[in-house]
């Protein structure tokens, strides 16, 4: 939604002599987005799931969220932000279907549904409002070009601390089962005292 604003600041800025078809260039950022981007992700994004782990595709998303902000700090010529948004396939798209799946995955049997459900909600249904008030209310403020350089850092700093605490969990875990692997292991001293008893 800011994209178009972003776009209409951007040619204010440097080109005004595209004024008078910003409107078809924000047309031309929505078709590509959802038809570039999302849907080619959400056809592929099974695929991707089954040999991408959950944790890995939030990462990548996150990434992607620090290179887009990133980019729209340093373009001056609105047209080169309709390539950009071709990676909403991977920030939306992507990100939503691992989402629900991974609801999925951590839910008890015949309880998938609920919890897909409160993800939708939680997505769509609260981040997306509380996203669009910050968002509107850095716009106003601060402007669109320093509102993403900001949302760049913030999308970096997640992206990090979601791979280390990724990184954490794997490795506990990891820990764990080698505990639990070696302390069901039955030993040649488990085997004499039970042929001890026997044999009394």
């Amino acid at each position: 939604m800011y994209v178009y604003r972003y776009l209409e600041d951007l040619s204010n800025v440097f080109h005004p002599e595209m004024k008078p078809w910003m409107k078809t260039l924000q047309g031309t950022a929505l078709l590509i987005q959802c038809f570039g981007g999302e849907v080619p992700s959400f056809f592929l994004s099974s695929y991707i799931l089954k040999r991408v782990d959950h944790m890995t595709i939030f990462s990548i998303v996150f990434f992607t969220f620090t290179c887009i902000f990133s980019v729209y700090t340093i373009i001056e010529n609105p047209l080169w932000a309709l390539p950009v948004e071709l990676l909403n396939g991977i920030t939306f798209a992507l990100s939503y279907s691992a989402a629900i799946s991974y609801a999925a995955l951590i839910t008890p049997t015949g309880a998938e549904g609920t919890l897909q459900g409160v993800v939708g909600t939680a997505y769509t249904g609260i981040g997306a409002p509380i996203g669009s008030f910050v968002g509107g209310y850095m716009f106003k403020h601060i402007g669109s070009i320093d509102s993403f350089k900001l949302l760049s850092v913030v999308a970096f700093f997640t992206c990090v601390t979601q791979i280390t605490v990724n990184y954490l969990i794997n490795r506990l875990t990891i820990n764990e089962d080698v505990k639990d692997r070696y302390s069901k292991v039955e030993t040649k001293d488990d085997n004499l005292g039970e042929d001890l008893t026997l044999t009394s």
